[in-house]
């Protein structure tokens, strides 16, 4: 028998060697996020945020493109139904990265001031 260890990566003989598949894992996809954490993801769920990242990209040219155009109205309905989907998520997309900060800071206040309230009493 050949212990895996002996065999080098620069190479040399090794002889006929009958391997045997135990389990097979799925494959999976790790993304580094840029405050420092991490996402594992299935092939599944890549492929699913792979389409989400391009159809975001795809939404936030066209939003420029018409923020650009003369005539805004008749550049929309030149567009394909996908594009319509991708501008459409895009837009919903950046009203909720537009209003949870605002929610936040309402809560903030709201706590503020029930924290203000308890240690006034």
């Amino acid at each position: 028998p050949l212990a895996f260890k002996c065999i080098k990566a620069s190479g040399g003989r090794v002889p006929r060697t009958l391997v045997g598949v135990a389990r097979i894992y799925p494959v999976l996809y790790k993304e580094r996020l840029p405050d420092g954490s991490s996402i594992v993801r299935s092939e599944r769920m890549e492929r699913k945020a792979l389409q989400l990242y391009h159809q975001s990209e795809e939404g936030a040219k066209i939003c420029k493109m018409l923020e650009q155009a003369a005539e805004p109205e008749v550049m929309m309905a030149g567009l394909t139904s996908e594009q319509m989907i991708s501008f459409s998520s895009y837009q919903a997309k950046q009203k909720v990265c537009t209003i949870i900060p605002r929610i936040h800071q309402l809560v903030l206040g709201k706590l503020r001031k029930l924290c203000h309230y308890i240690s006034g009493s």
